[in-house]
């Protein structure tokens, strides 16, 4: 249990830092599906056949295919603007043996500092079970579904939503964004500081992009 330091903070690798959807796009596009908006995990669950989404996986997370994923855009300032006030954990449901392979690629993207803070919890454990016993303050995850954890009610589930879209009101307890910025945003509300806020500026249509104030 994470009981002194600074408030922990826990990050989705794949969806919210890693962006792997124009691989799977092209995956799914190979295979006469042409979806609209980006999907996660739960949804493209639903729409493969029985065994289909396990090859997507095989395809879009090969050694050589995890170095070619560029970062979701905002994710490198905003990792690191988080580091600034929080414990920073990577949590990712790929296996250990994927982990030597995903340092290498946050050392590509500049993020090489977070390599030792990865944490492989699988797709049999819940991230917000996991974060719950771990004292994590918040988790940013891409997969609402991940989120539906009644004894975990103490744990800030930030849903990073690209496709800018609502969640659903059974869940009231996420709060559903659409950038980085707005993570930095709703994490600095959370936990405000007095000295040292961050200031949120948006440069282009794609996003809030953050910057720190001194």
């Amino acid at each position: 249990m994470h009981t002194s330091g600074p408030p922990r903070v826990a990050i989705d690798i794949g969806g919210v830092i890693e962006d792997s959807w124009p691989d799977k796009y092209e995956w799914l596009f190979q295979r006469g599906i042409f979806p609209e908006r980006i999907l996660c995990r739960s949804e493209l669950l639903r729409i493969l056949p029985s065994g289909a989404y396990d090859d997507l996986l095989q395809a879009v997370f090969a050694e050589t295919a995890i170095l070619r994923h560029p970062l979701v855009h905002g994710a490198a300032t905003g990792v690191l603007a988080l580091a600034e006030r929080f414990d920073v954990l990577l949590l990712s449901s790929r296996s250990p043996a994927k982990q030597r392979i995903t340092q290498q690629w946050l050392q590509r993207k500049g993020l090489g500092v977070f390599g030792d803070r990865i944490v492989s919890v699988g797709n049999a454990t819940s991230k917000l079970a996991w974060c719950r016993d771990a004292g994590v303050s918040g988790l940013v995850e891409d997969d609402a579904t991940r989120f539906f954890d009644p004894l975990a009610t103490d744990v800030l589930q930030i849903h990073f939503n690209r496709n800018e879209t609502l969640v659903s009101r059974s869940a009231p307890a996420i709060v559903s964004v659409p950038s980085w910025g707005d993570v930095l945003r709703v994490l600095n509300a959370r936990h405000p500081h007095p000295r040292r806020l961050w200031r949120l500026e948006r440069p282009t249509s794609a996003g809030w992009m953050p910057r720190l104030t001194p």
